[in-house]
């Protein structure tokens, strides 16, 4: 068997599991707890943003901070455990938008909306990852106290409580 053969049907293979997946109803159910996650993430940056636009210090309205800010209510470690795994199953669903998805679209225009879900993939696996570490603890190495986050940066350049809030809105 040629490799050009065996390649083939690699990506056959893979497209058949992509489809059989993307049927099944578990699937569908865990892309909808992902995309909730994601909005969850998103209110709270929001949220965190209009506090500092309202002049509360130590609020940090980024991704890392949301996530933070979450750990420290009850329940939170676990929803952060929720969050972090319904954003891994938005991995999924970006993987099988890649192998299946877009089958209408003319090739060009194919493959530019499976770099778009590639991009998408690594963000949901990103926002996955930092949720599950967050949920396990501080880690003393991050050296994030060191850093200076974003919005602490917005709110130091003029009108810059109005820059975070209307990010937050």
């Amino acid at each position: 068997m040629d490799t050009g053969r065996a390649g083939r049907e690699a990506v056959q293979a893979g497209q058949s599991t992509a489809e059989s997946v993307k049927e099944s109803r578990v699937y569908r159910i865990a892309v909808k707890v992902g995309l909730v996650a994601y909005g969850i993430v998103h209110l709270l940056i929001g949220w965190l943003a209009i506090r500092l636009a309202l002049g509360e210090s130590g609020a940090d309205a980024s991704n890392s901070g949301a996530l933070r800010e979450l750990a420290k209510n009850p329940g939170g470690v676990v929803l952060l455990w929720i969050i972090g795994i319904g954003l891994l199953t938005l991995v999924l669903w970006q993987l099988v938008a890649i192998f299946v998805g877009y089958r209408e679209f003319k090739p060009a225009k194919r493959n530019r909306k499976r770099a778009s879900a590639a991009l998408r993939a690594v963000l949901f696996g990103y926002l996955g990852v930092a949720a599950i570490r967050t949920a396990l603890g501080p880690d003393q190495g991050d050296g994030e106290d060191a850093q200076e986050s974003l919005s602490a940066t917005l709110m130091s350049v003029p009108a810059g409580r109005i820059l975070v809030g209307l990010i937050g809105l």
